[in-house]
């Protein structure tokens, strides 16, 4: 598209205009695919708020999860969880533990009681479970100097035999009162357990 030759201040005088070729630069489309397209790829998880930190599924039963490290420039840290426990009940708990802290008494539950660590909530466990999994995400705040707030919400079926039998459970979880930042997590399930192969775990942070 051309645009025509711009003159100058009503022509008086002549000259002071711009050219046919000045003209079509000034007003040539701005391409800003290249740029947009950039932007939108720096943004791994959800909406523009979350960045993915890990994603990982295990393709082996294991005891524990570890997550990323440098998680302390993060004001806020987000766990999602999905899959089965070898726990031997239509329910696997999910604990978390953070910085490699298993102190008693660091970790306080929704009801004042202290332990070596959170229970975040629980996924599916293995008993008549095996096929379904169970979803659970957990945030955690995670303020430089101040007492570290968790809180969880779970969702999972509890048997095929007679649905609708499920829970959606909304929790309290408690809080972790060391006041240095949280730089690393663990993620475990009940003692003499396992995370099945498949399970999935994800870690976002927000700034």
């Amino acid at each position: 598209m051309s645009f025509g030759a711009i003159g100058g201040i009503g022509d008086i005088g002549g000259g002071g205009g711009l050219s046919q070729e000045d003209a079509d630069l000034l007003y040539a489309p701005i391409a800003l695919a290249t740029t947009v397209t950039n932007l939108i790829a720096t943004v791994d998880a959800r909406d523009t708020k979350w960045r993915r930190l890990a994603d990982e599924t295990l393709l082996t039963a294991a005891s524990s999860w570890t997550g990323p490290t440098g998680l302390g420039s993060y004001d806020e840290i987000m766990v999602e969880i999905t899959g089965r426990t070898t726990q031997g009940s239509s329910t696997g708990a999910v604990n978390v533990r953070f910085n490699g802290d298993s102190v008693s008494g660091h970790y306080i539950n929704s009801s004042g009681g202290s332990s070596t660590w959170l229970v975040l909530g629980a996924i599916a466990g293995s008993l008549t479970n095996t096929d379904r999994w169970g979803h659970l995400v957990g945030i955690v705040q995670n303020r430089d100097t101040t007492l570290h707030t968790v809180q969880a919400q779970y969702a999972l079926t509890e048997s095929n035999g007679s649905p609708p039998n499920s829970q959606h459970i909304v929790q309290a979880v408690g809080h972790f009162n060391q006041t240095g930042p949280i730089t690393s997590l663990t993620i475990h399930p009940n003692s003499s357990t396992d995370f099945v192969a498949g399970t999935r775990f994800q870690v976002f942070g927000r700034i």
